[in-house]
């Protein structure tokens, strides 16, 4: 991910040797921030809002997944105003946080569905693996800041 002074934040595809970005993986998009790899690597979940808009942009996309060999783009349904994708390890579930930061909610990938896990203030979630789910997260942004788990 990355940004110039002249472009919002960019999601690219660098070849593991390193060097410079050899693919915009949104290129139609306004942005693009916030990639996270599918558990098979063949797919990344992103952001499509503008990053650097207060509260992000409720009228954005919001989150999509780019298929890596087609570059299709597919957008979540109704993730119009979530950011902050974090794939599960099984790649059955999308976390994500409400524009506000005030909540933690999952994405079923096989129903289609968002569930809301938690309302407090959110960051940075992460998903492990378990015989349900386990899912991470920080409240950095509060007086009071923690790392939380809550298990679905």
């Amino acid at each position: 991910m990355g940004q110039t002074t002249n472009s919002s934040w960019r999601a690219y595809l660098i070849g593991s040797d390193g060097g410079s970005a050899t693919r915009d993986l949104a290129p139609s998009a306004a942005a693009g921030f916030d990639p996270g790899w599918s558990p098979d690597g063949k797919s990344v979940v992103l952001t499509l809002n503008a990053a650097d808009e207060p509260g992000l942009s409720a009228a954005g996309p919001g989150i999509a997944i780019v298929d890596l060999q087609t570059q299709k783009i597919s957008l979540l349904p109704g993730a119009a105003q979530y950011f902050s994708p974090r794939w599960s390890p099984d790649g059955k579930y999308i976390a994500a946080i409400t524009n506000d930061a005030q909540k933690l909610i999952l994405f079923d990938r096989a129903t289609q569905r968002w569930t809301d896990v938690v309302s407090m203030p959110i960051g940075y979630p992460s998903l492990v693996p378990r015989w349900t789910v386990l899912v991470y997260f920080d409240a950095t942004l509060t007086d009071d800041p923690a790392l939380f788990q809550e298990l679905r």
